[in-house]
């Protein structure tokens, strides 16, 4: 069975989808099956930082309403045959469930060595969703200011929703 890693920040800009991107080929190239989700909903970038914005046809909202499988919806990369990407949806306007959300990346960890998801920035309801239902959590901070800040505030955060691995 597989690890979940969500991938957050305080605030947008810190590099958390280049995070994901480059811990995704780098574990795939140590032989790792892995599935990277950009939870971004409105705002996905992670088919554009990997050089895949035309074959990403389904979402992760698409798995959970029963649209698509999750075999269907993960997208193989063209380059690296055991890194696999599931999309968010492009409109945020519907949310999922703690539930909904937890139910899609438990099934994804049966299937995946690794499943890393690229959250939005911020504290928003969807944040929460995926940060509680991973396994870890990795914070993604620049040096300055107000990303530290925003860090701190989302540590101290999931530390009360009781996501205690956080790095």
């Amino acid at each position: 069975m597989g690890e979940i890693i969500a991938v957050l920040s305080g605030k947008g800009g810190t590099g958390k989808t280049s995070f994901c991107a480059n811990i995704a080929v780098s574990l795939c190239a140590l032989g790792e099956k892995v599935l990277l989700i950009d939870a971004d909903a409105g705002l996905r970038s992670l088919d554009l930082a990997l050089g895949m914005s035309d074959q990403l046809l389904f979402t992760y909202g698409d798995v959970i309403e029963g649209r698509a499988s999750l075999k269907e919806a993960a997208a193989a990369h063209p380059k690296i045959p055991s890194l696999r990407v599931l999309t968010a949806p492009a409109s945020p306007e519907l949310p999922y469930t703690q539930e909904q959300i937890t139910h899609l990346l438990r099934y994804a960890k049966q299937h995946f060595s690794f499943v890393l998801v690229d959250c939005a920035a911020g504290l928003g309801a969807d944040v929460l969703s995926f940060a509680a239902a991973a396994d870890r959590a990795v914070i993604v901070s620049t040096s300055d200011y107000t990303a530290l800040r925003g860090a701190q505030s989302t540590a101290n955060i999931f530390s009360q929703i009781g996501q205690e691995n956080c790095s």
